[in-house]
């Protein structure tokens, strides 16, 4: 298949000051590839976000990886949490509401392929994509990359409701993940296996890497190239 690795046209990077600043609404980050639209979508959820110096750290790796999906050829979409000091059931509940309103704003957007949309999280945004993804009937596909372990009685029927999903879903972890990764891949593996659809794929790389291997891209990335190629129907260029 032929790929496009002509540099990302990033929108929106002037997102850092307004949220060091503590904006309600932060902007998103938004990188479109070379080619003619309507692009196939890949919505980001990054991890947990406690202050300013946190999000100074991360902010490089979320342009980072938002360039790098869009030189492969997708719209990639990133939005911006705020801080989160307390992690009690409420934020949860209320971060996954934001990303469900950030994932129909990307439906509407003009240039975007509505058929063939992604949503991604890694660590706690991988949670609460799962969260989203559950509610949801439209998702071309769900990759989840060293979900947080969150208490399940903060996640209220999310666990219950992986079985009846209908996207398909790819499951990633590094063994030696040190912040409860494993746990929590474990259960919604588990979830998975009792779907009436045999339509996930979960992968334990031993490779080294841990918790923040899938913040940058590195050896996983060809398992992810895969399985977007294929459940997004990209076409030949």
């Amino acid at each position: 298949m032929a790929r496009c690795f002509a540099l990302a046209v990033a929108l929106h990077l002037s997102v850092a000051p307004a949220f060091a600043q503590g904006a309600d609404r932060p902007e998103p980050l938004v990188c479109k590839p070379a080619g003619q639209a309507p692009f196939a979508v890949v919505i980001w959820n990054h991890g947990l976000v406690r202050d300013a110096a946190t999000f100074a750290n991360a902010q490089r790796g979320w342009r980072n990886m938002c360039e790098a999906l869009a030189a492969e050829g997708y719209l990639a979409y990133i939005p911006i949490r705020r801080f989160v000091r307390n992690l009690g059931p409420a934020d949860i509940s209320r971060e996954a509401d934001e990303l469900t309103k950030a994932v129909n704003a990307v439906i509407t957007m003009a240039d975007v392929d509505r058929t063939r949309i992604a949503l991604m999280g890694h660590s706690r945004g991988a949670t609460l994509a799962l969260m989203a993804a559950v509610r949801r009937r439209d998702l071309a596909a769900v990759i989840l990359t060293a979900p947080a372990s969150i208490p399940s009685r903060f996640l209220g029927d999310t666990l219950d409701r992986v079985r009846s999903m209908s996207s398909p879903v790819l499951l990633m972890v590094e063994n030696g993940d040190e912040l409860g990764g494993l746990e929590a891949t474990r259960d919604i593996d588990e979830r998975l296996k009792r779907r009436s659809k045999d339509d996930h794929r979960t992968i334990r790389y031993d490779r080294g890497g841990g918790h923040f291997l899938f913040i940058r891209k590195d050896y996983w990335w060809e398992d992810l190239r895969t399985f977007l190629d294929e459940k997004l129907n990209r076409t030949e260029k």
